[in-house]
């Protein structure tokens, strides 16, 4: 085989989300100095629920699937990262008293901001 024909070979069998996002994670993870890391294993785990659009459901959908999840024996953590709109707190009744700008601020850690919600998921 020649060596371009291996590199296709290591190109094809290059996993984007294992060889490339998730050590981007962990870099800015490092550079934002959280003592945080996703190996292979957890990253596995991981499910995100994206889209450009407002309005189309993303949070429904992410509430829905968390608490099915849950209900199916799996450890549910459901993280709203839009710092600008997040809702999933009001779509559940809850009421925080921080939210993860706090935590990006340094004002209190990860765990601070965690809460216990109805179907057995934590926000």
């Amino acid at each position: 085989m020649t060596t371009a024909e291996k590199a296709r070979v290591r190109a094809v069998d290059r996993d984007p989300e294992r060889d490339g996002h998730r050590p981007a994670f962990n870099a800015a993870f490092r550079e934002a100095g959280l003592d945080w890391h996703w190996d292979e294993a957890l990253y596995g785990e991981l499910l995100a629920v994206t889209g450009g659009k407002g309005g189309v459901g993303k949070t429904s959908v992410s509430i829905n699937l968390s608490i099915a999840l849950a209900e199916r024996g799996r450890r549910v953590v459901l993280l709203d990262a839009d710092l600008g709109l997040a809702n999933v707190d009001v779509l559940l009744g809850l009421r925080p008293k921080r939210n993860l700008a706090d935590v990006l601020a340094g004002d209190c850690g990860l765990g601070d901001i965690m809460l216990d919600c109805p179907g057995g998921i934590r926000i």
